[in-house]
């Protein structure tokens, strides 16, 4: 980001010498460039996922052909005075935009029913024909309009934008399909350079069509932050945690995406300019209207989509939180544990912890169910507490919770576990007319050699017992 303001902030207050601002607009992105492939290649090799792998080479190509197109470029205008459009710096160019969309696309997305595909196919098809109206009133329009004779500048003057079309196809793709932000960084931070791509691409072209554009015009500034985002999503993926839960159990999946109503508030604003600069008074009073009774309908369903997504994502809490402790009840945590067995990358770095409050039949007989309900809730909110963030809790039945743990080794899943019994033992009388102590017993199993969910509970279900037969207060490990 540093890089981008000082590269505006030449562009405000200097650069008054036309040699300079050609030198430093054609070498300033190479050294950007240069660090977005090294980066891209190194998430590549580092993925451990086979489509982020695959994804992030794509990445790396394009990067490579835009640096290939950039420094055709800057030899063509440096060294041998030439004017580089049209001339071969194009052929890399144009080569980067599939690139980039293939890369766009094979990035790791939450997964979707099948059901959820046609309303997103339409949200995409919104956004891409609100920006296909854009880029052709702007750009592929007035070039063809000023066509006298077809010749390899007007090709390329139309293939640029096309290209255009094709990446903002992916950048929709991405903003519109629902992200779980936390994990999807890197794809957010792509998108939105793509994006800064596009939109530098249409201020060149518009320029251009001018005779106005100079190395270091303003679509520089588009074209470095678009390398600027793009190395901070590189950098993102190296470096973000190790494990990253693609969702939260007790997070809805639900999403409504306003990508598409901002396309379509956009084309309206397009529309009413074409409509009072470019029409007759008569057609122009119909467009409004037509225009008026749209944004209402648009307006009408938005609401209802609101509605129905609040009840949904009531419905949704209701049907995958325990009531009582307010964690994921059992059904919706097998479903997330089965998800996240399914999708280890080391069985190794995979653990289950069982955990049982002991004697909590006493507990109720001694002081009622209302205070071993408030028991419950209370070593619910610690788990919570003390558990790392990228675990999943859940409520397995009764005086049980189960904890399924990611890039811990087993003997790492034992210190949590210890952890857990410790720190719920030291706390004094935690429930008002409850026990002076509460402690727990727990059983730890890693996933390795487990070919499946039930094993690996199994196994933390056997060590649980092995813990309660040695006096209970503890936890045990039964290793692979």
């Amino acid at each position: 980001m540093a890089a981008f303001l000082a590269f505006v902030g030449w562009q405000l207050v200097g650069g008054s010498n036309d040699e300079q601002r050609t030198r430093i607009g054609d070498l300033f992105p190479l050294g950007l460039e240069v660090l977005t492939v090294v980066l891209a290649v190194a998430c590549s090799m580092r993925a451990r996922e086979r489509r982020t792998r695959i994804a992030w080479g794509f990445v790396a190509a394009a990067y490579g052909l835009y640096l290939l197109g950039d420094g055709l470029w800057a030899y063509l205008e440096l060294v041998r005075r030439q004017t580089p459009f049209p001339s071969v710096a194009d052929a890399p160019y144009l080569a980067f935009y599939p690139l980039l969309l293939a890369g766009l696309l094979t990035l790791p997305a939450p997964r979707r029913r099948r059901s959820e595909w046609w309303r997103l196919g339409l949200d995409v098809l919104t956004v891409t024909i609100a920006g296909s109206m854009a880029l052709w009133y702007l750009v592929i329009s007035p070039t063809l309009a000023d066509v006298d004779r077809l010749t390899a500048a007007t090709v390329l003057s139309i293939a640029y934008p096309a290209s255009d079309l094709v990446l903002l196809f992916g950048i929709a793709t991405v903003l519109v399909r629902g992200l779980d932000i936390r994990r999807s960084m890197s794809l957010v931070f792509m998108a939105v350079g793509a994006t800064a791509f596009v939109v530098a691409d249409v201020g060149f072209a518009r320029l251009s069509l001018s005779g106005s554009y100079q190395a270091g015009d303003w679509p520089d500034s588009g074209f470095v932050l678009a390398l600027v985002c793009s190395i901070v999503a590189a950098d993102w993926e190296l470096h973000r945690p190790a494990v990253e839960r693609r969702a939260r159990a007790n997070a809805s999946r639900v999403s409504v995406s306003p990508l598409p109503y901002f396309a379509i508030a956009g084309s309206f604003a397009l529309l009413l300019h074409v409509a009072f600069f470019h029409t007759a008074s008569t057609v122009r009073t119909m467009l409004v209207l037509v225009l008026m009774l749209t944004a209402t309908v648009v307006a009408r369903q938005i609401t209802a989509l609101r509605d129905n997504q609040r009840m949904t994502r009531e419905l949704h809490r209701l049907a995958t939180t325990d009531a009582l402790t307010s964690l994921a009840n059992r059904r919706h945590f097998l479903e997330e544990a089965d998800r996240c067995f399914e999708d280890r990358l080391d069985a190794a770095e995979v653990a289950a912890i069982f955990v049982d409050v002991d004697h909590f039949k006493t507990i109720n007989d001694a002081h009622g169910h209302a205070v071993g309900d408030a028991v419950l809730a209370w070593i619910a909110n610690e788990l919570r507490r003390i558990v790392r963030a990228s675990d999943l809790v859940g409520r397995y039945g009764g005086d049980e919770f189960v904890i399924v743990t990611e890039g811990l080794s087993p003997r790492g899943a034992l210190a949590m576990a210890d952890r857990l019994q410790r720190t719920i033992a030291s706390v004094e009388t935690p429930v008002p007319g409850g026990p002076d102590q509460i402690t727990l017993s727990l059983g730890v199993a890693p996933a390795a050699g487990c070919p499946g969910l039930d094993d690996l509970l199994a196994r933390a279900d056997a060590a649980l017992y092995e813990a309660k037969r040695a006096g209970r207060a503890q936890a045990r490990l039964i290793d692979a």
